[in-house]
């Protein structure tokens, strides 16, 4: 209300208004998405500088799943661009506002396609990647992207100030907001690949009683943790154990990875994974 007041006073009162409803249409095509998925939604969140509709249930959503609510933002957005462009174009409405919308809800669709955490197309971008090195792996990549957007966003503003003595505090505010929303999704992944780990039984009933297997091969002294972010969502995981010569040590299953887990941590070594008590089968 502080901020409606503000921009009211200073003659703005109706951008930010318009501001605020195109970021309500962009989350609500997020929560109609989650919705249509069977996700529930808690709350959502808007400030000036963008929206964040909290989907408890996303975390540990499949990636067909993540990337449709994703997906869903920026594409009602885009439509919102298109509409607003054919009435303006009809003489339905103001010119200038229009235009202003028009700008808002492109800025909206396309920001958020770039593939960066916590950006929308980070999520897509994820979801695409997680088949293939797993969710973990994904995760760091499109985090280190969203890092990066933030530290051009910050360059690109310091060097406004710099070169034409322009203050552009939108660019800092967003290099914030994506170095934070980055970090916040840095540290998600793990705790996922752990329900997806203890949640196999349900993934199996799921899926009619079958997964597809997929093989890893890990160093004898690699850490846990990278293996853990090796595991990709919807697969039952076969680990081969390699020596640092290259020979089979022994084979390990994901019951052999969540004993070595919970017992020994996640940075124990991937030998820990042959413990007679984890379940791991030595071999040749």
């Amino acid at each position: 209300m502080a901020i409606l007041a503000l921009a009211a006073a200073g003659g703005l009162g109706r951008e930010v208004i318009l501001l605020l409803v195109a970021l309500a249409a962009h989350e609500a095509a997020h929560i109609a998405a989650a919705t249509a998925c069977g996700l529930e939604v808690e709350r959502v969140d808007l400030l000036p500088f963008g929206g964040m509709a909290r989907i408890p249930g996303l975390a540990a959503a499949e990636p067909g799943v993540e990337a449709t609510v994703a997906m869903a933002g920026p594409l009602g957005s885009l439509l919102l661009y298109g509409a607003t462009t054919w009435a303006k174009d009809n003489a339905w409405l103001d010119p200038h506002l229009a235009g202003y919308y028009q700008a808002v809800n492109l800025a909206l669709g396309v920001a958020n396609l770039v593939p960066a955490l916590p950006l929308d197309g980070g999520r897509l971008a994820r979801a695409l990647l997680a088949g293939r090195m797993g969710y973990g792996r994904a995760t760091l990549v499109v985090v280190r992207a969203g890092y990066a957007a933030a530290v051009a966003l910050g360059a690109a503003g310091a060097g406004l100030w710099a070169l034409r003595g322009t203050i552009a505090p939108g660019a800092f505010v967003f290099a914030v907001f994506a170095w934070v929303g980055a970090r916040r999704e840095r540290w998600l992944p793990d705790l996922r690949t752990w329900r997806d780990l203890l949640g196999r039984g349900a993934a199996l009933a799921a899926r009619g009683g079958a997964l597809p297997v997929r093989p890893l091969a890990v160093s004898a002294d690699a850490p846990l943790q990278g293996l853990l972010r090796a595991i990709a969502p919807g697969r039952y995981h076969v680990i081969w154990v390699l020596g640092a010569d290259g020979r089979v040590l022994g084979q390990a299953d994901e019951a052999a990875l969540l004993a070595a887990l919970q017992r020994d941590g996640p940075l124990a070594q991937a030998r820990q994974l042959l413990e007679p008590a984890s379940g791991g089968r030595g071999g040749g």
